[in-house]
């Protein structure tokens, strides 16, 4: 028989788990000489490190979750789909730790199909700091997701064209999906979307994100349609078929649009709603000066709408049209008096503004900047629109 001090040596033993392997970098082309070589020697936690320089290659994460990332960032390092296939796929289960970051994603095409730059799918990357260029699909050109709780943040979409819906991005039934920070300009689709859709069943924050100049023949910059959502900070302005439309799933849903500039857009409406369960817009501004009616919101069958603490001018005379109390409390009727000039800074607030200190705090309460990074509330009221003004 074994003495106590054998067996307690072996039960000691027992307890000694083999250390994980650490996570390893695999630089391209210095140790794989192609990003799919890269990924397919990959394990999850490591991360493929790519040198600056041009990729003719079609990858696919393969379930992996790992970080794919450029070393010398965007503007020198391309993955290029040669006009002959979606350029990325990422549809195997991947999670928000399977990163894609510091590409110039370009020329990927699915004809017919969803997503020629980047196609998710039952998946929740986190797509990052990439410039999304020159893409086409019938849905989602630059990226479309489908089933998952992507991360989408700080990218640059332009350029990309949808026969369908979607021009930049499309983001069809989220689990739980987070699109902030990005540029959606000069991107084009023939229906819903040009700039970005997320539509069916499912929960979306969509934040901080500038659209400008997208076009459509009949379809706004932004079109949501959701079970929940949270729209903040966004910056719609100069799209020439239309700002933005937000509808919601059903008698359930519970859709927030707070604080947003939606300015000078043509086609039919600046904005407009369709509430079936509850509507919160609340710290917005609204101007009309191309677009044929300012706000409309209809209620269908028992939805509810609060809107109050908005701001709405037309420069042509437009007026606000629709079944819900579009004048609750707290509308303002006066033109915001927008700073002016070039660029996004033209869509600052101008000493003197109306919009200033006049906002609901309590539908603020939850947004801790605006759309330019600086702190939402200041002089203890929110304003109104996607920047808190600030001295110039």
């Amino acid at each position: 028989m074994a003495s106590t001090s054998t067996l307690r040596a072996l039960a000691a033993s027992a307890l000694i788990v083999a250390p994980l392997a650490q996570a390893a970098d695999i630089h391209v082309p210095a140790d794989q000489p192609g990003i799919q070589q890269a990924i397919a020697a990959a394990r999850d936690g490591d991360r493929v490190l790519v040198d600056p320089g041009t990729y003719a290659e079609h990858i696919d994460f393969l379930g992996k979750n790992i970080a794919v990332q450029s070393t010398g960032g965007a503007a020198v390092t391309f993955l290029d789909g040669t006009h002959s296939g979606r350029v990325v796929t990422i549809a195997s289960g991947e999670t928000r730790a399977a990163l894609l970051s510091g590409f110039t994603i370009r020329n990927g095409k699915a004809e017919g199909d969803f997503g020629g730059g980047i196609h998710i799918e039952n998946a929740s990357p986190t797509i990052s700091g990439n410039d999304i260029v020159r893409n086409d699909a019938c849905v989602g050109a630059g990226v479309s997701s489908d089933s998952g709780s992507p991360r989408i943040v700080r990218n640059r979409f332009s350029g990309n064209r949808a026969t369908c819906n979607g021009g930049g991005l499309a983001v069809y039934s989220p689990v739980d999906a987070v699109v902030e920070g990005n540029l959606f300009e000069h991107n084009y689709a023939q229906d819903n979307g040009a700039g970005m859709t997320a539509r069916w069943r499912g929960r979306a924050v969509v934040a901080g994100n500038v659209f400008r100049q997208n076009t459509s023949v009949s379809s706004e910059a932004l079109d949501v349609a959701l079970t929940k959502a949270r729209v903040v900070d966004n910056v719609v302005v100069l799209n020439p078929a239309g700002g933005m439309t937000v509808s919601d799933a059903g008698a359930h849903s519970l859709i927030d649009v707070v604080n947003n500039t939606v300015a000078d857009n043509g086609g039919l409406n600046e904005a407009a709603f369709e509430v079936h369960g509850l509507l919160v817009a609340r710290n917005n501004v609204f101007r009309t000066s191309a677009a044929l009616r300012s706000v409309g919101c209809v209620l269908v069958r028992g939805g509810q709408a609060d809107f109050s603490n908005n701001l709405v001018f037309a420069t042509n005379g437009a007026s606000m049209w629709g079944s819900c109390d579009l004048e609750g409390g707290g509308l303002v009727v006066a033109d915001p008096e927008f700073l002016g000039g070039d660029g996004l800074h033209a869509y600052w607030l101008s000493t003197g503004s109306p919009a200033i200190d006049v906002g609901d705090d309590a539908a603020a309460s939850h947004i801790r900047v605006d759309a330019s990074g600086a702190p939402r509330i200041v002089n203890g009221v929110v304003d109104l629109g996607a920047y808190e003004f600030r001295m110039h």
